[in-house]
């Protein structure tokens, strides 16, 4: 596995395969709240809010703020730093 991808590669890669298998995507930009998730994906009901990082990102303290915000509020919230990874979100998520 390539170590430090540009989130952008790692994004880009992981939405392809969202998409394979049947998921809608929305990327969240220019958003009246500040620190949102990078994507929204829903399926079949679900509702999953995927924010992607680098082996070496950090969230910024807004965004751990939004992602524990949308958790309260009953939102599933996951940063996603590989394809393995986005998988296992999927696989989780699927009913």
């Amino acid at each position: 596995m390539q170590v430090n991808r540009r989130e952008s590669v790692i994004e880009r890669k992981c939405i392809l395969i969202a998409k394979a298998r049947n998921w809608m995507e929305v990327k969240l930009e220019r958003c009246n709240k500040n620190g949102m998730p990078d994507r929204m994906l829903m399926k079949n009901g679900r509702l999953i809010f995927i924010e992607f990082k680098n082996d070496k990102g950090a969230l910024s303290e807004i965004q751990k703020h939004r992602h524990e915000e949308l958790r309260k509020h009953g939102m599933r919230v996951y940063v996603v730093r590989s394809e393995i990874l986005m998988e296992a979100v999927l696989d989780e998520n699927e009913l």
